[in-house]
């Protein structure tokens, strides 16, 4: 598959909605906002979410295929560091190779800026943990309680935990 990345600007907002909103309702549990939240964002402040963070588009035939966030850390210590989010491709483009090629982009893309990648994964999502370890993350350890879903009847909390992992160069 034919695969174009590069970085979605506030302008493409209007292609990066629909595909951010079918992500937020096909696998909730998988990212860290919710559908309910960000479909009510006007387009403005969207664009101004866009101007917050790196996001990585990955196009086919011209439509946007997919998406990951990066975010950086300005403290000098830390400054290597960068964290991948929101990693998702459509269902058409699955198995296809496309996830891999935009993430690969990426690591390579801001390889001039970080030496490592961190992520958290739903730690029973076993074949986004697979993926990741294709590509080379390893794995730190499990985060309990990393997000918050919400409360059942009786007021019992329901949480998710993450599988923390990274990702440094080979040198």
């Amino acid at each position: 598959m034919e695969l174009e990345c590069r970085m979605l600007k506030p302008q493409d907002a209007e292609l990066f909605r629909p595909v951010r909103m079918a992500a937020l309702q096909e696998a909730p549990l998988d990212f860290e906002s919710v559908y309910e939240f960000e479909s009510r964002m006007l387009l403005p402040e969207l664009q101004k979410l866009m101007q917050q963070h790196a996001i990585v588009g990955a196009f086919s035939a011209g439509q946007l295929k997919g998406f990951a966030i990066i975010d950086g850390v300005r403290m000098p210590r830390i400054a290597h560091r960068a964290r991948i989010s929101s990693v998702y491709v459509t269902p058409d483009v699955r198995g296809t190779g496309a996830a891999e090629s935009m993430l690969r982009w990426m690591l390579k893309e801001f390889g001039r800026f970080f030496t490592l990648y961190r992520l958290g994964v739903r730690a029973d999502n076993e074949r986004a943990i697979g993926f990741f370890k294709k590509v080379g993350f390893q794995e730190i350890g499990v985060e309990p309680h990393a997000m918050f879903i919400g409360e059942e009847e009786g007021g019992q909390k329901v949480w998710v935990d993450e599988l923390q992992m990274y990702w440094m160069p080979k040198d």
